[in-house]
């Protein structure tokens, strides 16, 4: 790995692991989880707690799509 290529991430940040595809399924897994999390179970809790558990629903599955495949 050359110097170029550590620093060729989407973020401003260094980073070692590069995200390409799963960036993309992180956002669709937010908005699935938003989708059914608001249509279903949290219908009556407020939206600010909603968007919280879709966020870390879509931050787990980016770290697990970056971490283990």
């Amino acid at each position: 790995m050359t110097v170029g290529d550590k620093w060729r991430c989407f973020s401003a940040a260094p980073c070692r692991r590069r995200i390409t595809f799963q960036g993309w399924q992180a956002v669709f897994a937010f908005a699935a989880l938003a989708l059914v999390l608001g249509a279903g179970p949290l219908r009556a809790v407020a939206s600010r707690r909603l968007v919280l558990l879709a966020g870390l629903g879509a931050i787990a599955a980016l770290v697990v799509d970056v971490f283990l495949y």
